[in-house]
């Protein structure tokens, strides 16, 4: 887990917090949907994640009438 932080964070400079979050629930067989303002670098972390891990990158492509729970069934609030 160590060096795919380091792998990671050497591409998404910044918000260590989200790349350490991500991290984890990407080893704990979670899945993540990540959800900000355009501009903030979600398609960057995504793709650093997977190149890290030698996995696949997909994205759904949102847009005003998608909310999260049409993709996965329920939402996750942000604090």
């Amino acid at each position: 887990m160590i060096s795919v932080l380091k792998e990671v964070r050497g591409v998404y400079v910044g918000k260590q917090d989200i790349v350490k979050l991500a991290t984890v629930t990407l080893f704990s067989g979670g899945h993540l949907l990540i959800e900000r303002y355009p501009g903030t670098s979600k398609t960057l972390l995504a793709k650093a994640l997977a190149k890290a891990i030698s996995g696949e990158f997909r994205r759904v492509q949102g847009h005003p009438d998608i909310l999260p729970t049409d993709i996965l069934s329920f939402y996750i609030i942000e604090l």
